[in-house]
């Protein structure tokens, strides 16, 4: 029967700090946006002038 630790993840990253939840809402943020705006050059492409 093998010996399991207590905490079932020894090496669990600790709850995350002000900043680093801020950073990780920046970075999330800055990638909504570049995806926001890759959809709109796409249906510009598709749908636009060039039709």
């Amino acid at each position: 029967m093998p010996h399991w630790p207590r905490d079932p993840r020894p090496d669990a990253p600790r709850p995350a700090g002000h900043r680093a939840r801020s950073a990780v809402r920046a970075v999330l943020a800055a990638l909504a946006v570049m995806a926001a705006l890759f959809a709109v050059v796409v249906l510009l492409l598709a749908y636009g002038p060039a039709r």
